[in-house]
């Protein structure tokens, strides 16, 4: 557990990072006349990008607030 702690921060912006480069390498730029199933290939491309970078969002917010708090415990003891 306390490894997580420290390590908080840095795997959520790593995973934003792999969402951002998910979704250049798979997603990329929409068709301009797709049939239909680009768009659906596109589509699923584009939520997994998304889920992705809001996970590593929500662990980006867990680390800050991890450590803000732990400080703030630090301090006060």
């Amino acid at each position: 557990m306390n490894w997580i702690k420290k390590h908080l921060i840095k795997i959520g912006l790593a995973l934003i990072v792999v969402g951002f480069i998910y979704e250049i390498v798979f997603a990329g730029v929409p068709y301009q006349d797709p049939t239909e199933e680009m768009v659906i290939r596109y589509n699923r491309n584009e939520l997994i990008s998304i889920t992705i970078m809001q996970i590593g969002l929500a662990a980006l917010v867990a680390g800050i607030l991890v450590k803000v708090f732990s400080k703030k415990r630090k301090n006060v003891y």
